[in-house]
């Protein structure tokens, strides 16, 4: 089965702003020619955090199939062969030779990226970014209202009991693993992926191969 993962920056959030400027900082995460990418670019924030979102959902999906697999992002080569100004699409190259099939979404404050160890498997994938937080839902967490956000989505595409569904993080050693998604206390076969940045909320999840 493919696994995916998601991320999203709030590239605008003045903790994310301007840090195209930060040699010291992209030198730490980015390649030689990506680093020169971003300086010639028009929008280097823009680029730069496209850059990184694709290799924190590349990371997210190497979790799943190879646990061991460090995150080394330098050594991560991202080759974003379409790029416009709503969407972008191309891959992450893992140094043993693996690759994340990765797409991008622009939104006028965000960078939402999600991929797959599988080509064919972004087409099956639902994504979104979880609608604002109601009034005084501060205090619940963008995290928890991800979540939300994520199984409300799939219970009204697939018609599932919506307390029936349930998130859960399973603890490997003294880390925490991957979301899994289970109904009814059944672990089922649907990938997901939660992330957030800011005051966005992002969530994926992998519809099962027909």
């Amino acid at each position: 089965m493919a696994c995916i993962g998601n991320d999203v920056v709030a590239w605008k959030d003045q903790s994310n702003a301007k840090k195209s400027g930060d040699f010291r900082y992209l030198t730490k995460i980015l390649t030689a020619a990506e680093i020169n990418a971003v300086h010639d670019a028009k929008k280097p924030d823009l680029l730069l955090w496209s850059l990184w979102a694709s290799k924190e959902t590349a990371y997210k999906v190497m979790r799943k199939t190879r646990a061991q697999t460090p995150f080394l992002p330098r050594r991560w080569p991202v080759d974003l062969h379409k790029q416009s100004k709503k969407f972008g699409a191309g891959a992450v190259t893992i140094p043993d030779g693996n690759r994340v099939f990765i797409r991008i979404n622009y939104g006028a404050d965000y960078i939402h990226c999600i991929g797959a160890d599988d080509f064919s498997a972004l087409d099956r994938i639902v994504c979104g970014i979880a609608p604002p937080l109601p009034a005084g839902g501060q205090n619940a967490g963008l995290s928890s209202w991800g979540r939300k956000s994520l199984l409300c989505r799939l219970a009204g595409i697939h018609r599932l009991d919506l307390p029936d569904l349930e998130i859960r993080r399973i603890k490997n050693g003294s880390e925490l693993g991957s979301p899994c998604l289970y109904y009814k206390n059944v672990k089922i076969p649907f990938d997901i992926s939660l992330s957030h940045d800011g005051n966005f909320a992002a969530y994926a999840f992998l519809r099962p191969a027909a």
